[in-house]
């Protein structure tokens, strides 16, 4: 699995489509709209 890059915890990230990336999702849901394809 791909290493969260916008929070510190690695443990649990998704993809967000918005910015192509995996993301942290507990960071990404006030951020971005992050959903797995």
């Amino acid at each position: 699995m791909e290493s969260c890059d916008s929070c510190s915890s690695a443990s649990q990230v998704e993809w967000c489509q918005s910015c192509n990336r995996f993301m942290c999702k507990n960071c990404d849901n006030e951020v971005h709209s992050v959903s797995l394809p």
